[in-house]
């Protein structure tokens, strides 16, 4: 090969490299990510202000790629479009120590429906873990979502929640509060302060349960 192909070629291989590097972070799949310093940043997506909050107002699939501690009085993360899921990926969306009286209120805010959340950890918020009230079709899978001042999940008055194989535990009021066509699977609800389990839109035998549900509710683990 000439030597000024040889250059060429090595110049055009530097400046591709430039471009990935210039390029925004994000999963290889297309998912979004969100580290603690990207939501301090703000800009996760259009809107999203600096700090907590983390304001989700795109329609898509997000993933952690880091521990997220809102502070004190926060929000962890608002859901302002539908048909979102949050990869937690293993980490922990965590208000502060349990019970402390000014940890962060809400891990997630559901404000459109089809919300799904999964793989991971929700810890110590003052509310609720996960706030979908009036949200239709949230899905929670393979979550840890404990020692919550109130409630682990939130979703009265939204249809056909479903939660599999999750953790909800040692939450002040009720582990989960959910509305009509509620179907839990697989999961360990238990130590909550009042309730395991609150149909909130029927009275029990109006309600279409799962036979899982069911068993559940009756033992009120």
């Amino acid at each position: 090969m000439p030597l000024h192909r040889f250059h060429s070629s090595i110049l055009a291989f530097l400046a591709f490299c430039g471009m990935l590097a210039a390029a925004p972070a994000g999963a290889a799949d297309g998912e979004i990510l969100i580290t603690q310093a990207k939501a301090l940043a703000g800009n996760v997506t259009p809107g999203d202000a600096v700090g907590f909050p983390v304001t989700l107002s795109e329609s898509g699939s997000y993933k952690l790629a880091g521990n997220l501690t809102p502070g004190p009085n926060k929000i962890g993360i608002v859901v302002a479009a539908p048909d979102v899921t949050i990869d937690l990926n293993g980490f922990k969306l965590s208000a502060g120590p349990a019970g402390g009286a000014n940890n962060s209120t809400h891990g997630i805010a559901g404000q459109g429906d089809r919300l799904t959340v999964k793989n991971g950890t929700i810890g110590a918020f003052r509310i609720s873990g996960i706030n979908a009230a009036s949200r239709d079709h949230l899905i929670v899978e393979n979550m840890r979502i404990i020692n919550g001042g109130y409630y682990g999940i939130y979703s009265t008055g939204g249809n056909n929640t479903r939660i599999q194989n999750s953790t909800v535990a040692s939450n002040g009021n009720t582990g989960i509060v959910c509305g009509l066509s509620c179907h839990i699977e697989g999961s360990i609800v238990s130590g909550n302060g009042r309730y395991g389990i609150h149909i909130a839109s029927a009275p029990f035998w109006e309600t279409p349960f799962s036979i899982t549900q069911m068993l559940v509710s009756i033992m009120k683990v």
